[in-house]
């Protein structure tokens, strides 16, 4: 859950992130420069979504164990973890779209994958879990496999917006500036999480049970 919260403070920094920078040459009436910066966003996603998971190859057990999970707790703590990691990338490119999307006056979008989404747990975290027998996996699939195809989704209705094709890019000028606006948003959030780590890590000392409490 700490992990998944990490992602969600790094999304919505992108987010903030994409409609800063494409916001205002909509609001000089135009969007010419809009696709380089879509593209940037896109690059950005990405390499956030490949930082997380390295950081997660070296992090992940101690983290886990930091946080106070029992050895019969462990394996699945990481079963959780591993995938949610590997399909980061549908967070970033989703929250990435949906600021591209807000830019151009278009909240629609996001707010009906947000909602298609929210009923689709209903179907796919039992099926999943215990109709496919994934057990824990099942439930961080679940949400990745949402994730996933809401970013393929609001990347499409973007593309066809602006009759576009999204290439994730890296211009270092762009990403800097993309970056002033990321990260004090990502921090913003990520305090939050960072008082839900200590938290944790704290109740933890006292055993599963008392964490979940």
């Amino acid at each position: 859950g700490s992990v998944f919260f990490l992602l969600l403070s790094i999304g919505i920094g992108i987010q903030a992130g994409a409609s800063a920078m494409i916001a205002p040459d909509v609001g000089r009436g135009g969007t010419g420069q809009a696709k380089y910066w879509i593209d940037n966003v896109s690059g950005m996603a990405i390499g956030f979504s490949v930082l997380s998971f390295l950081l997660g190859v070296f992090a992940a057990r101690p983290l886990v164990v930091l946080l106070g999970a029992e050895p019969h707790i462990e394996p699945l703590a990481l079963e959780y973890l591993w995938v949610t990691l590997a399909g980061s990338v549908g967070f970033t490119l989703s929250f990435g779209a949906a600021g591209a999307l807000m830019a151009l006056g278009d909240t629609k979008s996001n707010r009906n994958a947000l909602a298609i989404g929210f009923v689709a747990n209903f179907a796919l975290n039992p099926l999943f879990t215990f109709g496919l027998g994934l057990g824990v996996t099942g439930i961080a699939l679940a949400t990745v496999v949402i994730k996933l195809a809401t970013a393929f989704y609001l990347l499409r209705v973007l593309a066809r917006r602006l009759d576009i094709r999204i290439r994730p890019a890296f211009d270092r000028s762009r990403w800097k500036a993309l970056l002033k606006q990321v990260l004090p948003a990502s921090f913003n959030t990520l305090t939050i999480v960072l008082g839900g780590f200590i938290t944790v890590a704290l109740i933890g000392q006292f055993g599963s049970h008392q964490v979940a409490g």
